[in-house]
């Protein structure tokens, strides 16, 4: 009985120095981090160094690429292999999403030619009578932009 009593006291005593020692390292840990929190391990750390860092960065990529050009090119490439549809996809929102900004651009582009034409025929009559020597009001020069 005493061999016993004795057994199931040192085990016993082990299992409350186990969970001693883990309480003990936990205080331990939570009293470093406090004082001393890990900078890298935090949530968002990437992107907070990019954003405090992103001239550097920029500066840095670009001129590996500037003197890596064939990595550089065939690493555009594989990204494209592997997003392909991701790309075309964002491609064709954004080209839906402006098509109205997109035509009207277009119609003043044209309208601004014909307006040019125009001008350009009326200069050209008026060049004839231009000659007779008497003083006649041309178009306005901003006609022929």
């Amino acid at each position: 009985m005493n061999k016993r009593q004795k057994k199931e006291d040192f085990d016993r005593y082990k299992q409350e120095k186990k969970q001693e020692s883990i309480k003990s390292k936990q205080l331990k840990k939570s009293i470093k981090q406090l004082f001393n929190p890990p900078k890298r391990y935090y949530k968002g750390y990437s992107k907070d160094y990019y954003e405090k860092n992103k001239e550097k960065i920029c500066e840095m990529t670009s001129k590996w690429a500037k003197s890596n050009k064939v990595r550089h090119l065939e690493n555009c490439r594989k990204y494209y292999l592997i997003n392909k549809d991701y790309i075309n996809n964002k491609r064709k929102t954004n080209r839906l999403a402006d098509i109205e900004y997109s035509k009207r651009n277009e119609r003043i582009i044209f309208w601004r030619r014909q307006q040019s034409k125009l001008a350009l025929e009326m200069l050209k009559k008026w060049q004839k009578e231009a000659c007779i020597g008497e003083i006649f009001i041309s178009p306005p020069t901003f006609l022929l932009s």
